[in-house]
């Protein structure tokens, strides 16, 4: 379960965050009868999010080499921030 979308039998650079990944056949809603019902509806939010931050900040990129993340126990990682610069 710590693996989960990290796996590097399934990811190239699986520590690496990479929005742009494919195939990404990651964990984050679920899979088969405990798949999440808000899936569709969270992805469509997201993509609208992130359109409409890339229509206004167009040369946003990331600016760190190692994400800023710490474990959250028992089974996960929080991501503590994400510095960009544009």
């Amino acid at each position: 379960m710590t693996a989960g979308n990290r796996d590097p039998e399934v990811f190239a650079d699986p520590d690496r965050f990479d929005i742009t990944r494919r195939p990404n056949r990651h964990t984050a809603f679920g899979l088969g009868a405990f798949y999440c019902l808000g899936a569709a509806l969270a992805r469509t939010e997201a993509d609208e999010c992130f359109r409409a931050l890339l229509d206004r900040f167009p040369d946003l990129r990331p600016a760190y080499d190692v994400l800023d993340r710490s474990p959250v126990p028992p089974l996960g990682h929080r991501l503590d921030s994400l510095a960009v610069e544009f």
